[in-house]
């Protein structure tokens, strides 16, 4: 349900009434001050654990550069003889940073080595092991001299920074003839570590030809360089964040204004603040702390830009009495509708303004392209102010003309068209793979708008945490690999496994609603609120037989690419109608959980196998607070054998706030 003041709603319900339009325009004298270059981040006033070059223009984590010793070699040492003797190698080395263990490797040759094994152990500086890993060594070391990784990855071995750990790397004599060797170099080649051979001494000059990486840090913050906006705002600003945060990371923002720039204990600390936030406290100069940190050390979040923005509006109106300046000729009607098995659609409104010295100079006097519109819809009445007036749409502007009748035509942009963009950004190795292992499906939904720069504050927040605790113990599992993906694709998949909607709001935010027949309606329509109304019988949408096929092998698109097929029949629906049967791939769903893509059939078969109806009505405009998604009662003689209290679900509203009834497409729940 949209939000109304109970002055609208009076003036709303009146008979004789006046619609209005107010519309504001960013203009350019808005004010922002933000950190997004290489030389911004560079230019921080503190920073701990993050990295601001690797990446130019974010923030990450740091990522300690790897310690490789040499592989040129003063010769081999013997690890397993050939006659079932072994010793192990010990190799220590200083850990450069507070970070994690992610791969070791030494430089090794064999002969006769097909089918043995070595391990890598770690062990702190007190000689307590930490982790071992098992590497099946490669056939090719006969050949020739072969770098042998170990993969500590998954096993999370923490390292202090400064401190001393030892590797030590033994064979299993699984194959006792065999003649396994590591190359080494003598005269202290790596001054942060030493080498020995059977059991750890002291004095020794020689190291392994070996190599370490690291994890990102577990956590690092960094504060931005003074934010200055040239002068003091006289209006309330907006804190606006671009970041990446994949799931099991995190950013945490606080701020400071100041009037001075100087802070040196005369600046105001605002607290925690998100991408969103409203800015109330007004100053010219501002610095923002952000403090990164990860549960995963194999992957970072990345912090692309922080701005103070201040945006300053020019006003028009439809009326003169509107209090501006009546420019506004005509706005397009509003459309928005869902569906259970196609994407939501949100229209794009147009504008048309009259030519005037103000419109001229607005669209001329710089590009106004990518500028945020906010339109305002209410009606001309005593003691109705714009703080009245409902939000009938928030975009950005995608494109202007002037038509052959001298009129401006100013085309506002879907908020979802960004939903079209495609992860990962390019495809080249595995190394470009984007994975989700057992994560909430809606966790992944906002994973996938983060990646393609959907900010925070254009989505309701709550709803999709409210979905999330309503679908409890659901996971969903996949790998992009091979190639890129349309995001608005991946979105659909989890929205219909879901059986969720995105649902538009007028203050430009997308909201998540779950699908539920026990929905209590917010409306009634009756013969005598119903304006018109036309009546469909909806066969096509007729399902009894549903075919659900999940536990993807991750390629493919044949249905022998799914491990797993549920089957839902209504028997007494198939008798009273014939078969009607569909198909869905869910790519998302693993075996385990295959309870929860029978939870989305049943909801399928429960609302469709009756051969729900679909009305086309019209309801006087008293009803535009109602939204799609909503549900609603219609009791009404004129659809054939008449409808009694019946449950209906707005499936597309469209709202032309100039006429005085609103239309509506309902289906049957």
């Amino acid at each position: 349900m949209i939000a109304l003041t109970d002055r609208f709603k009076e003036v709303n319900a009146l008979l004789e009434k006046v619609p209005s339009y107010i519309a504001l325009f960013e203009s350019k004298d808005t004010l922002r001050a933000e950190c997004s270059t290489s030389s911004d981040w560079q230019s921080h006033k503190g920073a701990q654990s993050v990295d601001v070059t690797s990446s130019p223009g974010s923030v990450l984590l740091n990522r300690p550069g790897g310690i490789q010793q040499s592989d040129s070699s003063a010769g081999d040492v013997i690890i397993q003889d050939g006659t079932g003797n072994r010793q192990p190698l010990w190799q220590s080395f200083a850990a450069p940073d507070n970070t994690a263990l992610n791969r070791v490797a030494f430089l090794m040759e064999g002969q006769a080595s097909a089918g043995e094994d070595a391990a890598c152990e770690v062990y702190d500086a007190n000689m307590n092991y930490l982790g071992s890993v098992l590497k099946n060594l490669p056939d090719d070391i006969d050949i020739q001299h072969l770098w042998v990784e170990f993969d500590f990855s998954g096993l999370n071995i923490q390292l202090a920074s400064g401190a001393t750990y030892w590797l030590r790397l033994i064979t299993d004599l699984d194959v006792p003839s065999a003649i396994i060797k590591v190359a080494y170099s003598s005269s202290n080649p790596y001054t942060g570590g030493e080498m020995y051979l059977g059991s750890v001494g002291t004095g020794s000059t020689d190291d392994a030809c070996f190599y370490v990486t690291f994890k990102y840090a577990q956590s690092g913050y960094i504060v931005t360089k003074t934010l200055d906006l040239g002068k003091s705002p006289t209006v309330d600003g907006e804190w606006v964040f671009e970041d990446t945060v994949p799931i099991n990371t995190s950013i945490t923002y606080t701020a400071w204004a100041s009037d001075t720039g100087a802070f040196s204990g005369e600046e105001v600390y605002l607290g925690t603040i998100e991408d969103g936030d409203p800015i109330t406290v007004r100053k010219r100069y501002y610095r923002v702390k952000a403090e990164l940190s990860t549960e995963d050390l194999s992957i970072t979040p990345e912090l692309h830009s922080v701005a103070a923005y201040f945006p300053f509006f020019v006003k028009f109106a439809s009326h003169l009495s509107a209090g501006y300046e009546p420019v506004i000729m005509g706005i397009s009607s509003l459309e928005a509708s869902i569906h259970p098995f196609k994407p939501s659609t949100i229209g794009t409104i147009s504008m048309r303004l009259a030519r005037t010295p103000s419109t001229e100079d607005y669209m001329t006097g710089h590009n106004p392209v990518g500028k945020r519109v906010v339109v305002k819809a209410g009606f001309i009445h005593e003691g109705l102010t714009e703080d009245d007036y409902m939000l009938y749409y928030t975009g950005i502007i995608d494109r202007y003309r002037l038509d052959g009748e001298g009129v401006f035509v100013v085309n506002l942009k879907d908020p979802t068209t960004s939903w079209k963009e495609k992860i990962p950004k390019k495809w080249e190795s595995t190394a470009d793979d984007i994975s989700w292992g057992g994560v909430h499906p809606v966790d992944c939904m906002l994973d996938i708008l983060e990646r393609i720069g959907v900010r925070g504050a254009e989505i309701e927040k709550t709803s999709f945490s409210g979905v999330k605790a309503a679908l409890p113990g659901w996971t969903v599992s996949r790998t992009l690999t091979g190639n890129t993906y349309e995001a608005d694709r991946l979105l659909e998949e989890l929205r219909l496994l879901t059986t969720t909607q995105f649902i538009p709001r007028g203050d430009g935010k997308i909201r998540l609603k779950l699908y539920d027949s026990e929905e209590s309606p917010v409306a009634e329509f009756t013969d005598q609120n119903l304006v018109n109304i036309g009546w469909d019988a909806n066969a096509e949408a007729l399902l009894n037989e549903l075919y659900v096929y999940y536990d993807w092998t991750g390629s493919g698109d044949e249905l022998s690419s799914f491990q797993r097929l549920y089957i839902l029949v209504d028997a007494t629906s198939e008798k009273d109608w014939g078969p009607r049967k569909k198909e869905i791939k869910d790519r998302w769903t693993q075996a385990g959980n295959g309870w929860q893509t029978q939870q989305m059939a049943q909801k399928i078969i429960q609302r469709f196998s009756k051969k729900p109806a679909l009305l086309e009505v019209e309801v006087d405009r008293s009803f535009l607070w109602l939204e799609v998604g909503d549900m609603v009662s219609v009791t009404s003689t004129l659809p054939p054998g008449g409808l009694t209290q019946k449950k209906f679900q707005i499936i597309r509203k469209n709202l032309d706030f100039s006429k005085e009834t609103v239309r509506l497409r309902l289906l049957e729940v």
